[in-house]
């Protein structure tokens, strides 16, 4: 049964957001905050569950293409064009980013994997983040 997880619970998953998203910065990936949505530009939008629902990842990273490659592929998706080029090209970004975010966590440390979860395909599901600062840390704050 899905209910809120507690502030406890989120403030912990919304620490663990801001670790993957200070990650994806540091490789050069734009980050897309979820408040940039309903329009989401192109980037990693690291997202945290405030639910108890099993059927979603805690800390989840999705991959948005460019606006307009989006509308393409929605398009064709829309009218039944598995075909089109946009919709497959859409795929084959999507698919090599959510690799590329999970290979880029898991040198950091963290514990990434591609989401088993049903209604988060192609999605990056993060397990935990490392127990020490980022490598790219320099100097006293490190």
């Amino acid at each position: 049964m899905m209910g809120e997880a507690s502030a406890e619970v989120v403030a912990e998953r919304e620490r663990l957001a801001e670790r993957v998203r200070q990650e994806l910065r540091a490789a050069g990936l734009p980050v897309v905050l979820p408040t940039e949505a309903p329009v989401v530009p192109a980037g990693a939008l690291v997202s945290v569950d405030e639910t108890t629902d099993e059927d979603f990842s805690e800390v989840a990273v999705s991959w948005n293409c460019h606006p307009r490659l989006q509308d393409c592929s929605r398009d064709a998706y829309r009218s039944n064009r598995w075909d089109d080029a946009a919709f497959r090209h859409s795929g084959v970004v999507h698919r090599a980013m959510i690799a590329a975010v999970i290979g880029i966590l898991e040198s950091a440390g963290f514990a990434a994997r591609e989401s088993p979860h049903e209604y988060e395909p192609l999605t990056v599901e993060v397990l935990s983040g490392p127990g020490v600062p980022p490598p790219w840390v320099v100097g006293d704050a490190r």
